[in-house]
């Protein structure tokens, strides 16, 4: 949400980012925040995967959608595509567009 929110903002203007955000607020779609053990899991698969540039949103997304057993992605960054899942990481996401 807060990396789409940005897009949104630098390509559209503020205006469209806060329809936007006024959507997410309005259910749209769910919103999951993200916990302390979220918070852990990222750390660890940020240091599993030295060799990749993942952000701390990357992460955070990767570990919740770990958690709640998501295997579906709406994101246009790569970094979707490279994470693996489930055991030894053999478990890709569906990655849309």
């Amino acid at each position: 949400m807060v990396e789409t929110w940005c897009l949104v903002r630098a390509r559209l203007g503020r205006e469209a980012a806060l329809t936007y955000w006024d959507a997410m607020r309005h259910g749209v779609v769910r919103v999951v925040g993200v916990t302390s053990t979220d918070l852990a899991r990222a750390h660890a698969i940020v240091c599993e995967w030295p060799d990749q540039d993942f952000s701390l949103v990357d992460c955070t997304s990767f570990a919740l959608m770990e958690r709640l057993h998501i295997l579906e992605a709406f994101a246009f960054d790569d970094h979707f595509r490279v994470y693996r899942t489930g055991p030894k990481r053999r478990q890709p996401w569906l990655v849309i567009p």
